[in-house]
C-alpha cells in the first residue's frame, strides 16, 4: 500500500475560495458555487479500486486535498461494526441532533459520539454519547472500541508511514486533549471513548446529501471519512476538484472537508453506513497553544 501506487490527480478548480478568511460563509456554499463553476457541474469519477490522491500544486510543493486507502479493513471487521451499531439504534438512543445540522447537511440525522469544543473554554463530549442510559452507553462504547481497534489504528499507521507530518498533527492534538483533566477522567471511566484518529465521530444511514463545507474543521488536518454495508452510489462529491471519489467498504477517505465544499452523491440501491471522525478547529488551536 505504498504512496507510488496512489493514483494521483492534479486539482486546478477554485479550491482557495474556501479556505478560512476566504470570501465565502458555509450558508453560501452553493450559491457560490454556482456563480464560480456553472450550475451544471460535470464532475470525473475517481477509480472504485486501489488508493488515490487528490492534490493542489503550490510552486513546489503538493498540498494533498483528498486521499483514499483501501483495504483498511475486512469485511467481516465491517460486519462486526455494522452489527453493533444495528443493537444501539434498536435500542432508541437520543440523537440530539441539532437544527442547524440538519438544515445543512442532510435529511436525516447523524449519531455525534465524541469529544468538541463549541463556544465554550474547554473540550467537552457530546450529549449523544453522555446523556443517555447505562444500557445504550455500554451498547455505544461496544461500537466505538470496534471502530478505534479495526479503523482508527489500523489508518494511523498508514498515515505514520506515508504521511508523517499529518499523523504528528493528529496524534499531538489527540494527545493534548486526553490529557485535559476533565477528559482524563471521563477516559478514565470510559477507555471505548479514547479515540486514535480522531476527537468525534458522526454515524448515520444514507448520506449527506447537502452541498457545505465543514466549518467547525481545521484547515490544517483532514476528516476521515468511510462506509459500509451492500449499496451502490454514495460516492463523495467535491465539486471545487472536478471529481466525485467512491468510498467503499474497506476504504477509509481522507478530505480537507474545511475547504473542500462537499456532498453525497445518492444512494442509488442498499443499506450505507456512513462514518465520518473528526476533529474540531477549536480543539486544535488549543493544543497548539493559540
Amino acid at each position: 500500500m505504498g504512496f507510488d501506487n496512489h493514483n494521483k490527480v492534479s486539482v486546478t478548480g477554485p479550491v482557495d475560495l474556501f479556505r478560512p478568511g476566504g470570501p465565502i460563509h458555509p450558508i453560501r456554499v452553493a450559491k457560490l458555487l454556482d456563480e464560480t463553476l456553472g450550475s451544471v457541474r460535470e464532475l470525473k469519477t475517481a477509480p472504485v479500486d486501489g488508493n488515490i490522491l487528490l492534490y493542489q500544486q503550490i510552486g513546489d510543493e503538493q498540498e494533498v486535498l483528498a486521499v483514499r486507502f483501501s483495504d483498511v479493513y475486512s469485511a467481516s471487521q465491517a460486519a462486526e461494526i455494522t452489527a453493533a451499531y444495528d443493537d444501539l439504534i434498536a435500542a432508541k438512543p437520543n440523537f440530539y441532533t441539532s437544527s442547524a445540522q440538519k438544515r445543512n447537511r442532510s435529511s436525516t440525522p447523524a449519531f455525534y459520539a465524541g469529544f468538541w469544543q463549541r463556544f465554550t473554554s474547554k473540550p467537552f463530549l457530546s450529549r449523544a454519547a453522555d446523556k443517555q442510559s447505562p444500557e445504550i452507553l455500554a451498547k455505544l462504547d461496544h461500537l466505538l472500541l470496534l471502530l478505534d481497534k479495526y479503523v482508527a489504528q489500523k489508518t494511523l499507521g498508514i498515515l505514520k508511514q506515508h504521511y508523517p507530518a499529518l499523523w504528528q498533527k493528529q496524534k499531538d492534538t489527540l494527545e493534548w486533549l486526553h490529557q485535559q483533566p476533565k477528559i482524563a477522567k471521563l477516559l478514565e471511566a470510559r477507555p471505548a471513548l479514547r479515540n486514535s484518529l480522531w476527537a468525534c465521530l458522526a454515524v448515520k444511514m444514507g448520506g449527506s446529501e447537502r452541498l457545505h463545507i465543514d466549518s467547525s474543521d481545521p484547515a490544517e488536518l483532514m476528516t476521515a471519512i468511510f462506509a459500509m454495508g451492500d449499496f451502490e452510489g454514495g460516492e463523495l462529491e467535491l465539486p471545487t476538484t472536478g471529481y466525485r471519489i467512491p468510498v467503499q467498504p474497506g476504504q477509509v477517505l481522507f478530505a480537507k472537508t474545511r475547504i473542500l465544499p462537499h456532498n453525497t452523491a445518492p444512494i442509488l440501491s442498499g443499506t450505507r453506513y456512513a462514518f465520518t471522525g473528526f476533529t474540531d478547529s477549536i480543539i486544535v488551536d488549543q493544543a497548539k497553544g493559540l
